[in-house]
């Protein structure tokens, strides 16, 4: 059936009857699973970054504080890729074909790719996103870690002003 507005489908003598018949309740919708999929996806990821804090809450160390000191400084991933939170847009650096490869998360500190398909790990922070853009890190599938997080940093710190947690 060819898709018909609502109104005319009526004027026409179009019968309801079938159609209600062979609707799906919005809780068996797949597009609705996806979304509470996602819900619960952006709720867990939010639980676990805030057990990470409350952990390095109990034990500060200096690099700590001068990363947090150099987040506080950064925009914020919103502002960065200018994607609000919990919404979707172009890949900032592999771009986009249809404009929605790229998830910022509902809280605005993480975000997930899905260019070249939904592969696991595909997501990061502003740092790996920083990374990526700057060539530190090769692919956002990998872990930032070791010299790409060392540069990174280093990158940030002359971007935004902090080093060795004082502003420059």
């Amino acid at each position: 059936m060819a898709k018909v507005d609502l109104n005319d489908y009526l004027r026409g003598g179009g019968d309801l009857d079938p159609i209600l018949a062979a609707a799906i309740p919005a809780d068996d919708h797949p597009a609705v699973e996806e979304e509470r999929r996602q819900e619960w996806q952006g709720a867990a990821t939010t639980y676990r970054s805030d057990l990470a804090r409350q952990r390095r809450a109990g034990k500060p160390q200096k690099d700590d504080d001068e990363i947090e000191e150099l987040k506080r400084r950064m925009p914020s991933l919103s502002a960065y890729t200018g994607i609000a939170p919990g919404k979707r847009g172009p890949h900032p650096v592999y771009g986009s074909t249809h404009g929605d490869n790229f998830a910022i998360s509902r809280d605005g500190e993480t975000w997930t790719s899905f260019h070249g398909g939904n592969e696991k790990g595909k997501s990061g922070n502003i740092f790996k996103l920083i990374a990526l853009e700057q060539g530190f890190l090769a692919d956002e599938g990998l872990a930032l870690r070791g010299e790409a997080f060392v540069k990174t940093i280093a990158y940030c710190q002359e971007m935004w002003g902090v080093k060795g947690g004082k502003a420059l």
